[in-house]
């Protein structure tokens, strides 16, 4: 065990050996990214006081980590991770990996997820595991849990080991995603293969996940923040949160033209949500939403962008693509990503 770890997480048990050098991630050489460089908390994405400006909710969900990363370059054969997360998991959609665990890529390659033994419901969870690695030299990605708290976080790895920043993620502002459970990561198995995560593989870019699970309503707030983030595309996805198309009515323009205040170049890019339970309800949210991108355009905005949410999925296996008719699953992520990469490519002129 080493001397400089918090108490807070000793283990008594410990996996990690005396070959093994615990290393605190808020130090260099690591660097941490989609978080919020002003939280209290160093994993959340999102200031406390500027989520509480916009609602509980946002507050609430801003704190778990959706879309935050580590990252470092290593040949250490071995890695360890302890964490101490509070958490509301609960079963159903949500698997123990997706609600506690943590993903571990090489590049763009996945290795294993770390993720605790027993997955009961509790308010907190401390654990430890290790895994094995390649032990080529490789930037490590390691993708932390879409739906916990990430209170203390340490990485072990083999003693001796070359630990070394990543190399840098292409030379552009970070990807700003805005939206519903959808942009926050549910219902994929694992936090590194929600269709954020995938976008930042396939471009090599930084993002932010600003996607609140129940609590997307485009509040004027929320338009502010946006507006005042380094950013070089936003995409807004967030219908879903609205309870009607009414609703929605009366805040997704407004939401746009918030942002246009402060900021009237970062292009936009905006999605209705790919689910059709409701076949009339969905067709009315996607008018709204392109309403707003067609008052943008006809108002001189030439950098707005729609992609109706309906054909993210191709129709013949339309349902395949989800956990419950909304969510998108594994598979449904993947076409999200897809159609999102190829879009923001020409976007972004990359």
């Amino acid at each position: 065990m080493q001397d400089n770890i918090d108490k807070n997480l000793v283990i008594e048990n410990t996996s990690f050996d005396e070959n093994m050098k615990v290393h605190d991630v808020t130090k260099e050489p690591f660097k941490i990214y989609g978080n919020s460089k002003s939280a209290k908390n160093i994993f959340a994405r999102m200031n406390e006081n500027a989520a509480e400006k916009v609602s509980v909710g946002v507050k609430n969900r801003g704190a778990r980590s959706s879309g935050v990363r580590i990252r470092f370059k290593t040949d250490s054969k071995r890695f360890g991770i302890r964490a101490d997360l509070s958490t509301t998991f609960h079963a159903g959609s949500l698997t123990s990996i997706s609600a506690l665990g943590f993903d571990i890529y090489s590049g763009n390659k996945f290795i294993k997820s770390v993720f605790p033994d027993d997955p009961a419901v509790k308010p907190s969870v401390v654990y430890e595991q290790v895994v094995d690695l390649e032990g080529d030299m490789s930037d490590i990605t390691v993708y932390l849990p879409y739906n916990a708290v990430v209170n203390s976080l340490f990485f072990a790895l083999d003693k001796g080991a070359t630990v070394l920043p990543a190399e840098n993620y292409r030379d552009l502002a970070p990807i700003v995603f805005y939206g519903s459970s959808i942009t926050h990561g549910f219902c994929v198995s694992r936090p590194g293969i929600t269709f954020t995560a995938k976008i930042g593989r396939n471009l090599n870019m930084d993002y932010r996940n600003l996607g609140f699970s129940g609590a997307a309503r485009g509040e004027e707030a929320m338009a502010e923040y946006i507006a005042s983030l380094n950013k070089s595309v936003i995409v807004c996805e967030y219908d879903h949160n609205e309870p009607s198309a009414e609703e929605l009515s009366k805040r997704h323009l407004p939401f746009y033209k918030k942002i246009r205040e402060t900021d009237k170049n970062t292009p936009i890019l905006f999605l209705s949500r790919p689910d059709e339970r409701d076949a009339n309800e969905a067709h009315k949210r996607m008018k709204v939403v392109e309403a707003t991108y067609k008052y943008a355009l006809e108002n001189g905005d030439k950098n707005v962008y729609f992609i109706d949410g309906l054909t993210l999925f191709p129709d013949d296996i339309r349902y395949d693509c989800t956990v419950d008719a909304v969510h998108p699953n594994d598979l449904g992520a993947h076409m999200i990503a897809e159609k999102l990469t190829e879009k923001l490519w020409k976007i972004l002129s990359i």
